[in-house]
Formats: C-alpha cells, sequence, structure tokens
C-alpha cells in the first residue's frame, strides 16, 4: 500500500498536488525566512544579496532555477568551487561534485545525495542545449513560430525534474517517489497524466511570455539610455 507519513494511501490527484505543493511549500518557507534575515541585516547597514528573485514555478531550467533559488549561496559556490574547478571549461562535469558539497552540505542523507544526483543529472543536457543553441547556426530555428514551444516544452520537463527531485530529498524519498510516479504513469492513469503534462506546458509558455516581455523591456531601456 502506498502510504506517505501517515495520511494513508493517496489518490493520483492527491499525489500529483502533494509533489507540486512540496516544492511550494519550500519556496514559500525559504523565501520568508530569508528575505526576513536580509531586511533585518539591511537595518543594519548590510547589504546582503537578495534570494528567492523569482517564484519556482516561473523557471524554465533547472539551471536558472538555481540561479534565482538561493541566490547567494549561488555566488558563493560559483566563487570558491565552481571556478576553482574549471568553471566553464568543464562545466558538465564539475556540477556533480558540486551538488553532492551542497547535499553534504544541507545533511549526511542518502535521499539528499540521490536528490543531489538528480538535480546535477539533470543539468548535464540542460547546459549542452544551451551551448549549443547560441550558436549562430541555429538562428533560423530560433526565427521560427514554433521555436516558443520548444522552450517551453523543455520548461515543462524541468519543472517536472524539480518536483520529483524534491519529493525524493525533502519529501517521501525515493521509493516512495518511484511508487508515485508509476502510478501517475500507469496505463489506466494516462489521461490524467496528459492533463498534467499540459497544464505545466501551459505554465511554462506564460511564464516564457513574461520572460520575453522582461527582455524586451530591459532591451528597450538600454536604448532609450543609449547603452550597448
Amino acid at each position: 500500500m502506498f502510504r506517505v507519513f501517515g495520511f494513508g494511501e493517496l489518490s493520483k490527484e492527491e499525489l500529483a498536488a502533494y509533489g507540486l505543493f512540496t516544492l511550494a511549500f519550500l519556496w514559500m518557507k525559504f523565501s520568508v525566512l530569508w528575505k526576513l534575515m536580509r531586511w533585518f541585516a539591511m537595518l543594519d547597514g548590510v547589504d546582503v544579496p537578495e534570494d528567492m528573485n523569482r517564484c519556482f514555478c516561473n523557471s524554465l531550467a533547472v539551471t536558472y532555477f538555481w540561479r534565482d533559488w538561493h541566490a547567494s549561496f549561488n555566488m558563493w559556490i560559483i566563487r570558491y568551487m565552481y571556478v576553482p574547478l574549471g568553471g566553464t571549461k568543464r562545466k558538465a562535469l564539475v556540477i556533480f561534485p558540486i551538488f553532492a558539497f551542497i547535499a553534504l552540505w544541507h545533511d549526511i542523507k542518502m535521499q539528499l545525495f540521490l536528490w543531489a544526483f538528480i538535480m546535477a543529472f539533470a543539468m548535464v543536457p540542460e547546459l549542452v542545449v544551451m551551448s549549443k543553441s547560441t550558436s549562430s547556426r541555429y538562428d533560423w530555428l530560433r526565427a521560427k513560430p514554433y521555436y516558443r514551444l520548444i522552450k517551453a516544452a523543455g520548461g515543462t520537463c524541468s519543472v517536472l525534474t524539480l518536483i520529483a527531485a524534491n519529493l525524493v530529498g525533502y519529501g517521501i524519498g525515493a521509493s516512495d517517489t518511484g511508487k508515485g510516479v508509476g502510478i501517475i504513469l500507469s496505463t489506466e492513469n494516462f489521461n490524467f497524466f496528459v492533463v498534467i503534462m499540459a497544464s505545466l506546458f501551459c505554465a511554462a509558455s506564460i511564464s516564457l511570455a513574461e520572460r520575453t516581455g522582461e527582455e524586451n523591456r530591459r532591451n528597450k531601456m538600454k536604448n532609450q539610455l543609449g547603452i550597448m
């Protein structure tokens, strides 16, 4: 029987909601704590970096998610681990020891190391795609009207990865997460899985439109100020 924290057996709808709200709760908890501590620091005359720059559901990639989540810790990681380990020259390799350290920094638990592996493994294809997508060879693809749909599909996969990874690390653990994924992906629940994917795709499309608007406003301001 599939049981979670004594709440009894979960339906597929409850399981999907639990996965999403686990990540939402983590975001809200840390957002309140870190912003409150930053406010106290500013009252004391210390301007510390801003954390939680975006809502967790407004991230189109795991890479972007971590830049905005614990931004101050991310800056420390880049300065004292990412760059010394090789930086952009070994980007796809250094993320594994970095996430292993992050897991150890949180606590010595196997589920956290599994969480770190999922995060690092998910970032590898993202980094490859990002490095290729900026090449002038793919200007033709970026000019296509369906390019936005491709990016939204990638954002959908990223959100699913974040939900699954946080269920493993901070929720119900690897075993029960695997059972839950099996329930949702089962043949009898295929229609429900399609609804989940369609909902996340719509959310990713909205996030992409918002980011595009931000970029356009930023470029417009730069042009008005004469900044190249």
